[in-house]
């Protein structure tokens, strides 16, 4: 089962090939508002990147380069009134991340399910994609998040686990980047050549994955003490041959609501 799994991921992450050609973000610049509008730039079809906002969305245009408000025990505290545990996110908050900076969304492209149709069960319990046990046992990403926003954690946070050709590009880097990946079944493109898994669901993700996408994004944000910045696959490793197609259908705005309602959730 775990080779199975690994190898399923091996062939998403094959498949996911970028055929444009794409300006890499200015990660040197001390303008952590430019990068951050820069690794949002939204993700078409085959990694094909769109324009970078006039300006970061809110609340990113308040937190962005700012040290974060939120305590650890508030934190702790909305955790434990709704059952989830400091393990299924990305490992203990008093554990602090001293050198992350980036926040890295992800899709998983798998299940690939070449012609097949989409299932219609995907965002239930008894999808095989949702099944959390078998996604903790491959380690290429930090924590895996279901369709039904349940999370996993494969490896703690404050691991290294470079899930990005930029990084493995210079190991040096792998000590700012966490990695989140998003459960998310792939289908084949027929006009796109016999191996590729361009098109994904619509919408591509469950609002109950954003909602831990958001809970994941505090959490890690917290355990630095400094707003991370938040970046697409895609736009971390744009200009880089073979770079990825990820996340494909991210609704940024839904997601940033969810950020926001947390927050608000947090401060009382």
């Amino acid at each position: 089962m775990k080779k199975e799994l690994a190898l399923s991921i091996l062939a998403a992450f094959v498949f996911s090939i970028s055929t444009a050609a794409q300006t890499p973000c200015p990660f040197e610049s001390p303008d952590e508002d430019q990068i951050a509008r820069c690794l949002l730039r939204p993700v078409k079809i085959y990694g094909d990147l769109g324009p970078e906002p006039t300006a970061l969305p809110a609340p990113l245009n308040k937190l962005i380069g700012k040290r974060v408000k939120v305590k650890a025990k508030s934190l702790q505290r909305y955790l434990e009134a709704r059952g989830v545990t400091e393990e299924s996110i990305g490992g203990a908050l008093a554990t602090p991340l001293t050198t992350t900076r980036y926040f890295v969304i992800h899709d998983t492209s798998s299940p690939y399910l070449k012609d097949e149709p989409f299932p219609a069960n995907i965002n239930e319990t008894d999808y095989r994609g949702n099944n959390l046990t078998r996604w903790a046992q491959v380690k290429v990403t930090h924590v895996y998040v279901n369709r039904l926003g349940e999370s996993a954690t494969a490896s703690n946070f404050e691991q290294i686990v470079g899930a990005t050709k930029y990084e493995r590009r210079n190991p040096a880097r792998t000590m700012l980047f966490v990695h989140v990946e998003l459960i998310q079944p792939r289908r084949r493109d027929p006009s796109g050549g016999p191996i590729n898994d361009a098109f994904a669901p619509e919408p591509g993700f469950t609002e109950k994955q954003l909602e831990r996408l958001a809970l994941l994004y505090v959490a890690a944000s917290v355990r630095r003490d400094r707003w991370l910045l938040p970046a697409f696959h895609a736009a971390v490793d744009a200009g880089i041959p073979d770079a990825h197609d990820d996340p494909q259908n991210f609704d940024l705005e839904l997601w940033l609501a969810k950020v926001q309602r947390l927050l608000a959730e947090l401060e009382r």
